[in-house]
């Protein structure tokens, strides 16, 4: 896969520390046909459906009465870090939590395994 480490690990370090605020978390890499796939689950409570689409908004906080730390930036420069990369981002919650997908595509002509 290509793309800038730093971007990369911000990515997930974003996902990781969004999921810790509200609940356990689940994380996932797994390679799936041609995609690395990075999923990051929480078991909070779920994000309202009117609300889901708006997460990736600067200064959207799905929660506005979460008056932990942070600014309402951190999935929209996620979701700009995957745009950068050519990566596809989403967000699905319902009764069993939050689930953040991220599918990258693997770089052409990376092989791996003996």
């Amino acid at each position: 896969m290509q793309g800038d480490a730093a971007s990369l690990h911000r990515l997930a370090v974003i996902l990781l520390d969004n999921a810790i605020k509200y609940a356990a978390v689940t994380l996932r890499l797994a390679a799936a046909g041609s995609q690395a796939v990075l999923t990051v689950h929480n078991t909070g409570t779920p994000i309202p459906p009117d609300r889901l689409p708006h997460i990736f908004e600067r200064f959207y906080r799905a929660d506005p009465s979460h008056t932990g730390s942070g600014t309402g930036l951190g999935l929209a420069i996620a979701q700009s870090i995957c745009q950068a990369h050519h990566a596809a981002i989403r967000a699905e919650s319902g009764q069993d939590g939050t689930t953040f997908r991220v599918e990258i595509r693997k770089e052409q002509g990376e092989h791996h395994g003996n």
